[in-house]
């Protein structure tokens, strides 16, 4: 079978709970500040290891079962007993180092009430800081979501593009990519008479008020998923174009399309497909970078709006250079208006 890792199995929560309960036993059990830290250091260092070992283990437990055993929710029980294992034995390592507890001082001498000292002023200001940090971030949240655009997002494929391309009224391929939770999207194809009759499809997802089940970058979306029967991705790459006389990187993958596709010949039965973000005005094939932008532009008051834009094309099966060039001159020709369209959407225009 194939395998592959989701966002949901990560090992995540399990970095998190490892680290929460390792800081609760290092307190409880030292006494000096770097045995406390060289523990909190082991509980940081352990699951991430052991998360290795349970995904290893959970893969191999399925390929020897001939995927009858860790296919489905067992997996998880599998990995969460593992991670009590793991966790009671580092907890049973730790324990050879603990620390006695001080030996109690003894107690001061009872003051005369006449020597009783007024409250300290320090201990007003703890109370107005602790005060103020638990009020602040209520506010400022309140404020980015007032700041954000609460329209529905309207989005539609325009009929003429520019440079001769215009609306097709059918798409290269019978292919969708596997982005989930967009609040708007259109798949269109278009094709370029004057220029041997270019076919280009284009794909874009618009995002607004992303969540954890509604979000651009997710390991839950991608170009094709690993359970789909219609459609498999052979290879992913990147390419870097010059477009309007500036440098851009764009995901590119090969597609092959199985007998579940629907109507595909020789011909069709491949694609190449060029992938790209755009948050809130900036263009990167990134994960991280479009994670980081998008967190900038909301906390700056901007909103979270941004989009996955999506190319494809068939593969002539020449090499893949005369299908590249129709791809790089669609982009160079539309990226641009392509990109003040989605400004025009995010703005409500």
């Amino acid at each position: 079978g194939s395998w592959s890792v989701v966002e949901a199995c990560s090992g995540v929560r399990y970095l998190i709970a490892s680290v929460m309960v390792g800081v609760l036993f290092a307190y409880l059990n030292y006494r000096s500040l770097h045995r406390r830290l060289i523990f909190i250091g082991v509980a940081i260092l352990v699951p991430i290891v052991a998360n290795w070992v349970r995904a290893y283990l959970i893969v191999l437990t399925g390929h020897l079962s001939g995927n009858t055993l860790a296919v489905g929710a067992d997996h998880l029980i599998y990995g969460w007993v593992f991670f009590g294992v793991v966790i009671t034995l580092m907890f049973m390592v730790g324990a050879r180092w603990n620390e006695p507890p001080a030996s109690p001082k003894p107690p001061r001498a009872t003051l005369a009430p006449a020597f009783v000292a007024t409250p300290d002023r320090r201990l007003w200001a703890v109370a107005a800081a602790a005060t103020v940090l638990l009020i602040v971030p209520h506010v400022a949240l309140w404020a980015l979501v007032k700041s954000e655009n609460t329209g529905q997002p309207r989005l539609a494929a325009s009929a003429v593009l520019a440079d001769g391309w215009q609306a097709s009224e059918s798409r290269p391929a019978n292919w969708e990519p596997a982005f989930q939770g967009a609040a708007v999207a259109f798949n269109q194809g278009y094709s370029n008479r004057a220029n041997r009759g270019q076919e280009v499809g284009l794909y874009v997802g618009y995002y607004r008020h992303q969540d954890q089940t509604h979000k651009l970058v997710s390991s839950d979306n991608a170009m094709v998923k690993s359970s789909d029967t219609s459609w498999s991705q052979v290879s992913v790459g990147a390419r870097r174009l010059q477009i309007d006389g500036a440098a851009l990187t764009v995901r590119t993958a090969q597609l092959r399309a199985s007998g579940h596709a629907g109507a595909t010949t020789a011909t069709t039965n491949r694609l190449v497909a060029w992938q790209l973000y755009w948050v809130n005005g900036t263009l990167t094939a990134n994960d991280q970078w479009a994670k980081a932008c998008a967190a900038v532009y909301r906390l700056l008051g901007r909103g979270d709006d941004a989009a996955v834009i999506i190319v494809y094309a068939i593969d002539d099966g020449g090499g893949s250079t005369s299908t590249e060039a129709a791809l790089e001159s669609f982009l160079r020709a539309n990226l641009h208006g392509l990109s003040q369209r989605l400004a025009d959407v995010r703005d409500g225009s």
